[in-house]
């Protein structure tokens, strides 16, 4: 929360404040290395989106359900009919949750890691780094946005 001044508080998402304080350190003249960050923030497109915007390296961790077309696809500029305005790039193929793109990606890429022991013992899992191209509404609009196409 941040005040407004005069005794009114405005609420922030957590993923603006973030960006926020990157943006505080870009006004200083320092850079992150590299954003990591849990699911809370992962599963923000927008901060995933201003993340890009920034130049800035991240890793954070998703939970699957995010849908995302898979690092090697290409977006294509459909053919202008010459009716309505042009077409905006778009990706051939519909995005897939990032559950079913770590199914399909190969079993060499996952490593077992022990963080540390727990009070029952060793807590491992299994982890896979991937790069994935944003799907949905909010990175259809950036995309936009940024082509020069929808302002809004």
């Amino acid at each position: 929360m941040t005040s407004a001044g005069s005794g009114d508080v405005v609420c922030q998402e957590k993923w603006r404040l973030a960006l926020g304080l990157l943006d505080t350190l870009a006004a200083w003249q320092l850079k992150a290395p590299v954003v990591v960050a849990d699911a809370g923030y992962g599963v923000s497109t927008p901060f995933r989106i201003g993340l890009q915007e920034r130049g800035l390296s991240y890793v954070l961790a998703l939970t699957g359900k995010e849908d995302a077309h898979p690092e090697d696809a290409e977006s294509h500029q459909p053919a202008y009919s010459g009716l309505g305005p042009p077409m905006l790039p778009r990706y051939r193929a519909p995005p897939r949750a990032v559950s079913t793109l770590t199914v399909e990606a190969d079993a060499g890429r996952f490593t077992e890691v022990t963080w540390r022991r727990g009070s029952k013992g060793a807590m491992t899992s299994r982890f896979a780094v991937m790069t994935v191209r944003p799907a949905g509404k909010q990175s259809l609009a950036a995309a936009q946005k940024t082509g020069g196409g929808r302002n809004g």
